[in-house]
């Protein structure tokens, strides 16, 4: 077993590079920092957040890190330098739970504390479209489908939804018996189950639905009268 000493503060995500050559942690004391995975020696130390980081994800090329902080912002990192690239992305108006790659590198989605998910241009830095509202409370965390195509994102709302990536439309609802907070869920790798983390005690494994069963589950939650007001306007019955 290695220890790898350096962090002054909660480590909050630990993770490998694909190649797993390198390892990325970001941490409550304001840090990124890389590692070597083989010897556990610190290769780069980031420190331009301003508040705790909650998360750091390498790009599927292992090239660039994307952070995710308290600070309200979602900032890229070149793995090489460790110098930050460009301005921070701004647009969230409380912390950043937790900010990943598409599986093919050109956006970045990211989940806040301010109930909202947004997708940016990983390029340029900027925002996509309009953020995706729906859940109620904090969202604390959001991650791609293998394709691409569709976004997962779990909230203190006790629901995970699903989201279709291009047109930041919600296409699926999953209730939740446990709150969201700092529990993740993610699809399988094949993109046919999504798996969450809950503060009850419980692993949920959900199949992802079909168009149909969602039509189904939608029509049974407006008959018991269950839909939130933001789904009531969205399916135009307000």
């Amino acid at each position: 077993m290695k220890i790898l000493k350096g962090h002054q503060g909660p480590v909050n995500s630990a993770l490998f590079s694909t190649d797993r050559k390198l390892i990325v942690s970001a941490s409550s004391d304001f840090t990124i920092r890389i590692w070597d995975a083989k010897t556990g020696r610190e290769i780069q130390k980031m420190d331009d957040h301003d508040w705790f980081v909650r998360t750091a994800f390498f790009s599927p090329n292992g090239r660039l890190i994307v952070s995710s902080s308290d600070d309200e912002t979602i900032r890229l990192w070149d793995v090489s330098t460790g110098q930050q690239i460009g301005d921070p992305f701004k647009g969230h108006g409380r912390g950043v739970c937790s900010a990943v790659f598409s599986p093919d590198g050109k956006t970045v989605v990211s989940a806040s504390l301010d109930n909202t998910l947004r997708i940016w241009d990983s390029n340029t830095r900027q925002q996509i479209g309009e953020p995706l509202n729906g859940h109620a409370a904090e969202v604390y965390s959001v991650s791609f489908s293998p394709d691409g195509k569709k976004l997962v994102s779990a909230s203190l709302d006790n629901t995970i939804r699903i989201w279709d990536t291009y047109t930041g439309t919600q296409i699926g609802l999953l209730s939740n018996d446990s709150d969201g907070r700092d529990c993740p869920a993610v699809f399988s790798h094949d993109g046919k189950m999504i798996i969450s983390a809950s503060n009850d005690n419980i692993i949920r494994i959900w199949n992802f639905p079909s168009l149909q069963d969602l039509i189904n589950s939608t029509r049974e939650r407006f008959e018991n009268r269950q839909l939130t007001i933001e789904e009531r306007k969205k399916y135009y019955l307000e």
